[in-house]
């Protein structure tokens, strides 16, 4: 994990209210992103007839799951980000590992 930068919420800027909202809808949304590429998981059947296929759906098994790290690691980042406004926590949030 990173250190990442939570807003200020303040009276000039957009409200807590606001920000929370649009953060717990974004986190929505990539954990639906994160179900739809779980549908697209490799299957070896599909793989097998490559004239250069040995090896390949390891590979693409592989390329797979890193696929959905990353994208677990920006839905971490995300729900970290709406923790901090609601609990008003700003600036440089820590590692949280």
């Amino acid at each position: 994990m990173k250190t990442i930068m939570a807003p200020l919420v303040h009276l000039n800027g957009t409200s807590g209210e606001q920000l929370a909202e649009r953060l717990h809808t974004a986190a929505r949304k990539i954990g639906a992103a994160i179900e739809a590429i779980h549908e697209t998981a490799p299957h070896a059947r599909d793989y097998y007839a490559l004239r250069d296929g040995v090896g390949a759906f390891e590979r693409a098994r592989d390329e797979h799951a890193a696929r959905v790290v990353k994208m677990r690691a920006v839905l971490n980042e995300v729900e970290r980000l709406h923790r901090a406004v609601e609990n008003r926590e700003a600036g440089e949030l820590p590692d949280d590992t």
